[in-house]
């Protein structure tokens, strides 16, 4: 599973501190977390309820919050995430009394990774530098799945999984500034084993099966 931590935090000065902080499936879009009220307003005693939600689009991605306990804290929300990371989510509901209404604004940040290698049972590592880890015998082959890839993406294409062997990258459009980067990386690569790719000549007998991109759902 290839998955982003989130991170969010608001006060509401008439009822308390708000905390929320969990995970984002990337394969789903699944947001599973949990939310906290601090009353420190009154006595600082805590609430805390599982959150779910279901994470959408692209730039910006639509970030909702839903309580799953609604009598220990009726509170709901939906926000965005940039490109950058960045997240706030406009949260609303009722406080624990069942008067006060919820009416807080929570900012905070999403880890970004964009680009996961990972094998089918659990990440290896996040970003195309745990590649420098791995023999790559067929550099021309790579670049030419990567560059295409990268075309599809500034397409508008919202994340693509290049299959290496029994490891995925996962690519998305906020690591475009990288991946052009390991393109020519591997370029260069390609070019003093004596190789040749489809974008800086004829493509060679080099075998084309190693890597398959698949569109991410």
């Amino acid at each position: 599973m290839t998955i982003r931590s989130y991170s969010l935090r608001g006060e509401q000065a008439d009822l308390g501190l708000f905390m929320s902080s969990g995970f984002i499936d990337q394969g789903n879009g699944a947001l599973t977390g949990t939310l906290t009220l601090l009353l420190t307003a009154t006595d600082n005693k805590s609430h805390t309820v599982a959150v779910n939600g279901l994470v959408t689009g692209l730039n910006p991605e639509v970030m909702p919050i839903i309580s799953q306990d609604t009598e220990t804290l009726n509170a709901f929300g939906t926000g965005e995430i940039t490109l950058d990371g960045s997240a706030t989510i406009s949260l609303a509901g009722t406080a624990p009394d069942g008067i006060t209404p919820i009416t807080v604004t929570m900012t905070g940040s999403v880890m970004q990774n964009p680009i996961v290698y990972d094998t089918p049972a659990n990440a290896l590592g996040n970003g195309l530098d745990v590649l420098n880890g791995i023999t790559i015998n067929e550099p021309c082959a790579l670049a030419d799945q990567l560059r295409a890839a990268r075309l599809r993406l500034i397409a508008g294409e919202a994340a693509i999984r290049v299959e290496f062997g029994d490891k995925n990258i996962w690519l998305k459009p906020a690591n475009l500034t990288a991946l052009t980067a390991e393109i020519a990386k591997l370029d260069a690569q390609c070019a003093a084993m004596g190789g040749t790719n489809s974008f800086v000549g004829t493509p060679t007998p080099r075998s084309r099966r190693l890597l398959r991109i698949n569109p991410y759902s």
